[in-house]
């Protein structure tokens, strides 16, 4: 399978790797060639930098749907940039048993100020606006560019850390009346526990406790409705019209984290679909015009420079052929049918359409010349 047939086989692709490796480039690239490709394509962020916009030439970038390089394509691109505290709340308001309590818990100061800062709240929230897409069946296809995250398979733990924060155990914890406990209570409770409340009250107050059992108490009525959309999600992520593309840098650690992601995939069922090696190597060194018979050429105009020059330049060939070899190696080990591309360190700023089109047209050199595994 070589890009194109990627981007024409999947409904969903979803840029993975660790922060700063240039998903959001990346992604805004693959919706570049899809658009190309005569698809109707959504590249979808939550990149709180705003690099996608920045990407596409954009002073800003909203939670609309802005069609992008309107005429110029087969297809139809369209950007957007997830509001995180909307689309929770549209959740909220979606899952709960009425309005009523939709209200209650929206206005519950508790759910305003964790509704944004929940650990992986921002991959859950992504994940739940992907639902709320794919539902309208408006796009051939979406492209999701992940958060940016310490590791890449923090993103695949995010729906079972907002499942499990609302487990009924921890529910009936949160429940308990922490200003009115008499002494029965305290009793009935052992002395780690006695102590946990006690600080938690002087610390939080009262009326946050309040708030806490009452947001707490909101949301167990619609428990099942969470459990639900939550399989919904690893249905959407384990489907075979869903791929993986991980993007990841070119360095012992990068690849390490790239061998660990594959395996996690692997186990858990996803379809890893491509890797992306980005920033690999320089430009100049795939350069058709020796850089080493250029410095050659100035070897007079060099004087005692030029020995120096010639041996930076000859370890730094050395360098990026070691990468090579460890690619190779990488590659081999990874399962069959994922393809992958080395993409250069581009010597221009990505800051357009016609900047992602080269990208674009260099990932489809890429992916003709690597043979699929």
């Amino acid at each position: 399978m070589g890009f194109d047939e990627l981007l024409k086989s999947k409904k969903v692709l979803i840029c993975c790797g660790s922060g700063g490796v240039g998903k959001t480039t990346l992604s805004a690239a693959l919706g570049v060639r899809a658009a190309e490709l005569g698809l109707k394509v959504l590249v979808l962020t939550i990149d709180p930098a705003k690099r996608l916009a920045t990407s596409l030439g954009l002073d800003q970038l909203g939670d609309e749907q802005r069609q992008i390089g309107q005429g110029r394509f087969v297809g139809e691109l369209y950007a957007s940039m997830l509001d995180m505290k909307k689309t929770f709340d549209d959740f909220i308001i979606r899952l709960a048993p009425s309005p009523a309590i939709a209200e209650r818990v929206l206005k519950n100061n508790v759910y305003q100020q964790v509704s944004t800062a929940l650990n992986g709240s921002q991959e859950y929230t992504s994940l739940e606006k992907l639902l709320q897409i794919m539902a309208q069946k408006k796009f051939d296809i979406v492209i999701l560019d992940t958060p940016p995250t310490k590791h890449a398979i923090d993103f695949l733990h995010a729906p079972i850390k907002i499942h499990t924060l609302f487990q009924d155990s921890i529910i009936k914890w949160f429940l308990m009346p922490f200003t009115t406990l008499d002494k029965m209570s305290l009793g009935l409770m052992n002395r780690g526990t006695k102590l946990a409340f006690k600080a938690f009250e002087k610390l939080a107050g009262s009326e946050f406790l309040s708030n806490l059992t009452e947001f707490f108490a909101s949301i167990r009525e619609w428990q099942k409705a969470l459990r639900d959309r939550t399989a919904e999600v690893h249905r959407l992520l384990t489907s075979n019209s869903t791929g993986f593309v991980l993007v990841t840098g070119f360095n012992s650690v990068k690849i390490e984290e790239a061998r660990f992601f594959e395996r996690t995939l692997k186990k858990g069922g996803y379809y890893l679909s491509a890797i992306i090696i980005n920033r690999a190597f320089p430009l100049w060194e795939q350069s058709e015009i020796g850089v080493g018979e250029l410095i050659d050429d100035k070897k007079d105009s060099l004087g005692e420079n030029y020995r120096l020059i010639t041996e930076y330049y000859r370890s730094m060939q050395k360098f990026y052929r070691s990468q090579q070899t460890a690619f190779k190696n990488f590659a081999g080990e990874v399962r069959q049918n994922v393809i992958f591309a080395l993409l250069p360190d581009f010597d221009q700023d990505i800051h357009d359409v016609d900047s992602l089109k080269q990208v674009a047209d260099r990932l489809v050199e890429e992916f003709k010349e690597q043979k699929t595994l």
